[in-house]
């Protein structure tokens, strides 16, 4: 492709035609048609889309009535509604269970075990940092859900407060186990 310094607009032949661009050793691109902006020219409107009774006929055969819109193939396809949104139940069952699990571990260094301070650790870490973040995950999960049209699950925010209750327990019990121990040496 060779560049005419002289003429920076890169357009070579006369003006009446449009001009072409010019390359070596092709033939020249012929430019006259591109600046009209005519509805001939754009097939239909001078945006480009379809005019008058050509949209009419578009529209009638990209939707049957009641069974649906039909694809560029010519195959229906069929409205169907969107699913109620619902609560991630795994993610809260997680959360739960950790935070038990925890709570009764605490509750069993401090008791039965007369502060045995790898079980109120274990239990401190199952209670914090894994029911903690499990419970996150479940609450930005829950909280698309809630976004959908629909949404079947009122007991999700009194279950994901509770679980919080029980893993804030599991921590203040298994922390009260270590601090004794601490205290204690």
């Amino acid at each position: 492709m060779s560049w005419d310094f002289n003429n920076p607009s890169g357009l070579g032949g006369d003006a009446a035609t449009g001009g072409a661009f010019s390359t070596s050793g092709n033939a020249n691109f012929d430019w006259a048609g591109a600046s009209t902006s005519t509805p001939e020219a754009q097939g239909g409107s001078a945006f480009g889309w379809p005019a008058g009774n050509e949209a009419a006929s578009l529209s009638d055969t990209m939707w049957s009535g009641d069974t649906g819109f039909i694809d560029p193939n010519g195959v229906t396809l069929a409205a169907t509604p969107l699913p109620p949104g619902s609560p991630p139940v795994p993610w809260i069952a997680g959360a739960a269970a950790s935070a038990v699990v925890a709570l009764a571990g605490a509750l069993v260094a401090a008791f039965a075990l007369s502060g045995s301070v790898p079980v109120a650790a274990a239990s401190w870490v199952l209670a914090g940092p894994a029911a903690v973040l499990l419970l996150g995950e479940f609450v930005k999960r829950d909280e698309r859900q809630r976004a959908r049209a629909f949404y079947k699950g009122d007991w999700a925010r009194p279950a994901s407060i509770a679980v919080g209750v029980v893993a804030l327990l599991a921590v203040g019990v298994a922390a009260y186990v270590i601090a004794d121990w601490v205290a204690t040496r």
